[in-house]
Formats: C-alpha cells, sequence, structure tokens
C-alpha cells in the first residue's frame, strides 16, 4: 500500500505547503537524508501558535496541535518527493554554484 493510499484510507488530508516567510527551502536533500525547516503550526492568518501546555493551552488542543503540525510534516515530505518526480531528478534541490567543502584542520595553531 503506498503513503498516499494509506493517508486516505485513514481519512488524514495533507495541507498544502505554506507559502516560505524568509529565504529558506522548506525541505534540502543531502545524502539520503531529508532535512525539513520552517514547519512550525501556524493559524489561518500565518500567525504562530505558541503556549505552555497545561498551563496556556489545554491538554487536548496540544494533540490537535501535535497532529496538526506531524500532518505538515508529511506534506513537506511529499512536497519534496513530488519536486524530484517532475524533475527527474535525484536532487533537483542542489545547485553547481552552492558547494561546499570541509578542510580537515592541520592541528597547528595559527
Amino acid at each position: 500500500m503506498s503513503a498516499e493510499a494509506r493517508l486516505k484510507e485513514l481519512g488524514l488530508v495533507l495541507p498544502a505547503l505554506p507559502k516560505p516567510v524568509a529565504n529558506y527551502l522548506p525541505y534540502r536533500l543531502a545524502g539520503n537524508l531529508l532535512f525539513l525547516s520552517g514547519q512550525g503550526l501556524r493559524d489561518a492568518k500565518g500567525n504562530a501558535l505558541t503556549g505552555k501546555l497545561g498551563a496556556e493551552i489545554s491538554i487536548d488542543e496540544g494533540y490537535r496541535r501535535a497532529r496538526l503540525v506531524g500532518l505538515g510534516l508529511l506534506a513537506a515530505m511529499r512536497g519534496r518527493a513530488r519536486t524530484t518526480a517532475l524533475t527527474h531528478s535525484a536532487s533537483p534541490l542542489r545547485s553547481p554554484k552552492s558547494r561546499c567543502s570541509v578542510q580537515r584542520s592541520s592541528g597547528h595553531a595559527a
């Protein structure tokens, strides 16, 4: 069973990915690891939902918010998978201009 079929079976609908509020990517592939960012919970107006569990928000509301964050993370992963399928590239987020190199220190003080 595919992930999409399982979500449908459970009656879960993934939200649309929000537009980034800054200059970042909502996901980044590094080797075989997928890193997600900017996936915090927001209300309909785009404001971050915050609060201390048990003091400012109820336990039930905490569960509801945690579920929404989890669905948002799954949506970001799905967005990454669709990007790969559309571009037919193993890593469409990598760019020849954004290379990084790491050099081992010689251990000598400068």
